[in-house]
């Protein structure tokens, strides 16, 4: 256990290893260059996904089809996260409001 039991073991010659690694090294190359072409290709499109993100800090499937489309990203509402103090202040507001003698009467001048 935790031997490499092929140190030293090989069942091809150092002809072939050659080969081999030469094969190796042109379908990494090969892979490299297809990455770095589609990149180029798609520059817009990854700069239309960066500034999305700087603006919106996510972005979900169909905003990013749109972006791949060249079409605008739809507008978001706007979400407000309630802090504390505001759940507090309406847990407060709601109880008040549940009074068992009814809702409060108005004020008369």
């Amino acid at each position: 256990l935790g031997r490499d039991f092929t140190i030293g073991r090989r069942d091809y010659s150092e002809h072939m290893a050659i080969k081999i690694d030469d094969e190796v090294r042109r379908l990494i190359l090969d892979a490299e260059t297809r990455a770095r072409d589609i990149l180029t290709n798609k520059r817009h499109i990854l700069d239309a996904i960066a500034e999305a993100l700087l603006d919106r800090e996510t972005i979900d499937g169909e905003e990013l089809a749109a972006l791949h489309e060249g079409k605008p990203l739809p507008p978001r509402e706007k979400i407000v996260i309630p802090t504390w103090a505001d759940k507090e202040k309406n847990a407060k507001d709601k109880r008040r409001s549940t009074s068992i003698f009814g809702p409060p009467k108005p004020a008369t001048g």
